[in-house]
Parts: C-alpha cells; sequence; structure tokens
C-alpha cells in the first residue's frame, strides 16, 4: 500500500437528467449519457496529474438516481477509483440572490439507507402540510405548485425548485450519529448563493451556526481558503472557537455542460493528499491545511515530477525457483514523499533499509547492519534485487551477497549504525550536520549545482 498521494478530486459535477439546468448536449437523453461518458473518457489521462481523476462526486439535486446510475453503468474510466453521491439542496436562508446551497456528499457504503434516514426526514412546509424529500413527495409538491403538470418528472422537477429547507431540520437530522458520520457537510460560500452573502449583523450568528453544524466550505477563493485555515483576518483558534475547527476549502466544476466536465473556471482544480476511499475525504477535515489544495498543481508535485529519476518506485526481491530465503518474488512500492516502514524486531525492516542501500550503491556498505551479516549465507547468494524509479528505469539487478560498485550512490543512505555513531558521540555533531547540509544540496535545483560545488559554498554566496 502506497498510502496518500496528491490526486485530483471532482467533487462537484453533474450529469446528464440532472433536475436542474440540464445542457448536456445530445438529442435523447441516451445520446447525452452516451456522449457524457465519451467525453470523460478522453478527458482522463493518467500521464497528466491535471487530468487525472481519481474520485468523483456525481451531484445531483435532492436525488441519488443519477449516481447510482453511473455506478450501474460502469462507463467510467478504471482511473476513476471511487464514485459518491452528493445531494444538493437549498436552505430557506437566502445568500446574496438565491436560497444558500448545501451539499452533503455521503459515504457509498449508506446509500441503501438514505430514503428512510435522510430523504424521508427533510421536511418543508408549504403552509398546509409538511413534504419530504422523497420522490414521492417532491412529485406530490410539484403538482400542488402547479395542478397543470402531466409527468411525473416535471412534477418532481417543479418540486424540487420550491423545496427548500430550514437550518434547524438539517441540524435535527444530523443528530443521527451515525448519518453524520458518513456524511461531509459542504456549504457553497459564493455571495449569491452561499453563506458569506448573510452579510447583515442581524444574520451573524445564523452564520456561524451554519459554519459550524458544515465540515468544508465549496469556494476557490484565496481568501476564503486562508480565512478558513486560519490564517486571514482571523486566529486558527478564533476559528476554533466560533465553528468549531479549521475547515477545508473544496472546488469542483459544477458541470451542466459538456465543456465543463472536470475544468472549473481559472483551472482551480482541487487536490487532496488522502487515499481514495470516503474515509481518506474525511482524513483532509483533520488535517485540511497540509491535504487540501487549490490550483493547477501542487508545488510538491511539481518537484516530482521534475525529478523522476531521483525518487524510488519500488523494490522488488525476488529469489532463484526452488531456493529457500526470506522474500518470495516481493515489490514493495514506495510513496513519493515519505514512507515508514513499521514491525516488530526481526521483520526484515532493517533488511529492505540494507537492500536499497545495496541496489543504490551506497558509500556506506561498511554500515551496514542485515547485509553485512547475512551475505555469507548461501541464501543471499540465491536473492536477487532491482529498484525502479519514477521514470521506471531500473538498477541492474544484484545478489543480496553483492559488493558496492566502485561508482558514485544515486540516493544517499544513513545506515542506522552510521547514524547512532554520529548522534552517541559528541565530538561528530559536525559530521553529522555535514550529511544534513549534504543532503539538502542534492535538492537544490541544477542551475543552482553549476555554480556551486557544495553545501557550504551555497550558505556562504
Amino acid at each position: 500500500m502506497v498510502g496518500s498521494e496528491w490526486k485530483r478530486w471532482e467533487l462537484h459535477i453533474h450529469t446528464p437528467n440532472t433536475k436542474k439546468n440540464d445542457q448536456f448536449i445530445g438529442k435523447t437523453i441516451q445520446e447525452k449519457w452516451e456522449k457524457y461518458y465519451e467525453d470523460i473518457s478522453e478527458y482522463i489521462d493518467k500521464n497528466n496529474p491535471e487530468r487525472d481523476i481519481r474520485a468523483i462526486a456525481i451531484t445531483d439535486y435532492l436525488s441519488i438516481d443519477n449516481y447510482l446510475k453511473v455506478v450501474d453503468d460502469n462507463k467510467l474510466p478504471n482511473n476513476i477509483e471511487l464514485v459518491l453521491p452528493n445531494v444538493e439542496f437549498r436552505l430557506s436562508l437566502r445568500g446574496g440572490k438565491a436560497p444558500i446551497n448545501i451539499h452533503c456528499i455521503f459515504n457509498s457504503e449508506i446509500v441503501d439507507q438514505l430514503d428512510d434516514r435522510f430523504f424521508s426526514r427533510l421536511k418543508f412546509n408549504d403552509g398546509t402540510r409538511d413534504y419530504s424529500a422523497t420522490k414521492s413527495e417532491l412529485i406530490n409538491l410539484g403538482r400542488k405548485m402547479n395542478p397543470d403538470i402531466k409527468d411525473e418528472d416535471s412534477a418532481l422537477k417543479t418540486g424540487i425548485e420550491n423545496f427548500v429547507i430550514e437550518l434547524s431540520c438539517l441540524q435535527n437530522v444530523f443528530s443521527d450519529k451515525e448519518l453524520r458520520d458518513n456524511t461531509i457537510l459542504v456549504v457553497a460560500n459564493s455571495e449569491n448563493d452561499g453563506a458569506s452573502g448573510l452579510k447583515s449583523d442581524q444574520y451573524r450568528a445564523t452564520r456561524n451556526a451554519l459554519y459550524c453544524l458544515v465540515d468544508g466550505i465549496f469556494s476557490s477563493k484565496p481568501s476564503d481558503v486562508k480565512y478558513f485555515l486560519g490564517k486571514g483576518v482571523d486566529t486558527v483558534q478564533r476559528i476554533s472557537d466560533l465553528y468549531g475547527n479549521i475547515m477545508p476549502c473544496y472546488h469542483g466544476s459544477d458541470a451542466h455542460i459538456n465543456s465543463k466536465i472536470f475544468e472549473p473556471d481559472l483551472n482551480r482544480y482541487c487536490y487532496l493528499k488522502a487515499e481514495t476511499t470516503f474515509e481518506g475525504l474525511k482524513q483532509t477535515l483533520t488535517d485540511p491545511e497540509d491535504r487540501v489544495f487549490i490550483g493547477k498543481r501542487p508545488p510538491v508535485l511539481d518537484r516530482i515530477i521534475q525529478n523522476p529519476e531521483k525518487i524510488i518506485k519500488s523494490v522488488y526481491i525476488s529469489k532463484d525457483p526452488g531456493s529457500k530465503g526470506w522474500f518470495n518474488n516481493q515489490q514493495i512500492n514506495f510513496n513519493p514523499q515519505l514512507n515508514v516502514i513499521i514491525g516488530n524486531k526481526g521483520s526484515g525492516k532493517t533488511a529492505v533499509a540494507d537492500i536499497l542501500g545495496l541496489c543504490s550503491n551506497s558509500d556506506r556498505y561498511n554500515d551496514f547492519i542485515f547485509l553485512k551479516t547475512f551475505k555469507t549465507n548461501p541464501t543471499a547468494k540465491n536473492t536477487r534485487a532491482r529498484l525502479r524509479y519514477l521514470n521506471n528505469i531500473e538498477t541492474t539487478e544484484k545478489l543480496l551477497s553483492s559488493e558496492i560498485e566502485d561508482k558514485p550512490p544515486s540516493i544517499k543512505y544513513l545506515p542506522q549504525a552510521y547514524f547512532e555513531s554520529l548522534t552517541n558521540e559528541i565530538e561528530k555533531v559536525g559530521k553529522l550536520r555535514g550529511e544534513i547540509e549534504d543532503i539538502i544540496y542534492q535538492y537544490l535545483p541544477e542551475t543552482v549545482k553549476m555554480e556551486v560545488k557544495s553545501f557550504n559554498e551555497y550558505s556562504d554566496s
């Protein structure tokens, strides 16, 4: 398991037959869907981070029908690993020009419970009686609003158009703890149909109550991103006091037309550093600053893309057929950022680290703890390993009984024994600092390295 990586997520995208403003291309609904899937497949490019969409939230108004269709059709590219339902609806609170938009992104595991635990508990009162947000009740409301409507689809859309929810009703619905734990609530923050449209002082407490209820904000504005992280006009402590916690800002294309599929304005794409699961999405709530990025591409992805030959993608360890050994054709994949190998004593942590050092021709071979002993074992002569870098270039396969070659190392490896010798003797502090500076020097841009030959030269310049 590679763990959390920066990936593009599209958390707000509509589909053909969306209940409002369906502008997707096609003369029939079938043609619309075919064109929709075709355009998505043409857009996806796994070799381009900006087009490598890994997770989407199918959005519709008070309905998951189109989400269910997308899942049932199973026509999305394999790159898209996660599909979630996003239910959009309006509060009775009015922003600058329209009722405020709320989104509920649900864990797909509770989809079959939503009619009973969510839609049936959302209520709207037209002055004569309560209507729930179930399909049949929305149709009834639509016909009440316009008795001349004959077909159910038109009645449903009219019902949805008129259905608005009191904030207190929403708070009551999510008193269901299990439902709340499986829902991420996000409020739009535009001044037209978002929470920031509640400007007057008499709405301050209401606006704060709304921000307290939700988990995140739909906004790509840099000022909103900073504010809800506690880096704007209010501090982290102040934001936490007001709303319970700092919050992430998410963004999506809000596509109602083919040309907008996955293409938000100003290339403000949404990247999350998380596993592509609902739990991964929830993890961004506790660490929004380091796990959410809105923009063309996170800076760390630029560094990774520019230096693929310096990043280990995987190590492959195999043994000769029929021979004995610990490793039986094992491939270990690595995250392009931080990796931590955890295990009990003797479980192979140092073995893996030493193998990485051997394959990369480390200049600290004499401090290897595992391989210095293991190389005399007959099994070492039957076990071999190779590295693959992010550019898919592989190192020459080496037997674990091999010695280091007389050529520069391709990675900096500080074996445990060597590190302990540096930290246990106070007179070697300068040497430890030198090792750290050498590592930093390796990450300097090539244009800088052309001017200086060491970190000391760089720091003195």
